[in-house]
């Protein structure tokens, strides 16, 4: 297990590892007294800051994490954000997979309106300095 910078905010749903903070959809904890966490991977501690009640910090303090309590108190969180982060970039994938397929088909579209003499084309593109008058 290589650990990392975690914040999770409970109310929020999110919760940002490294840097890159994703929604969590959907919140399958039962964290409602919680707030927040945050968890150091350099130093290998945290904390949990209780969620108000009444306005207030029951117990009042945050409870302090050390490295025995990552697997039973944050892990499930960097878990949930991998799979999280993992849809991201299928999706994010797919997106550019169709982009390219449209540009492709565009690009294939005017090539051949340029074989036709329709358009003019440069380096693959309709040439939109070109005045058209001569090619309506």
């Amino acid at each position: 297990m290589t650990t990392k910078n975690v914040t999770v905010v409970v109310p929020d749903k999110t919760v940002t590892v490294d840097g890159k903070t994703l929604v969590i959809d959907p919140w399958d904890f039962k964290d409602s007294a919680i707030w927040a966490i945050q968890w150091d991977a350099t130093t290998k501690t945290g904390d949990i800051e209780p969620a108000p009640v009444d306005g207030k910090i029951p117990n009042g303090d945050h409870e302090q994490l050390t490295e025995s309590n990552y697997d039973a108190k944050v892990a499930a969180y960097v878990t949930a954000w991998d799979t999280a982060k993992a849809a991201e970039d299928t999706a994010i994938a797919a997106a550019k997979k169709a982009m390219d397929e449209q540009l492709a088909a565009q690009k294939a579209l005017r090539a051949e309106a340029a074989k036709l003499g329709k358009i003019p084309i440069q380096n693959g593109l309709a040439d939109l300095n070109t005045d058209y008058k001569d090619y309506h």
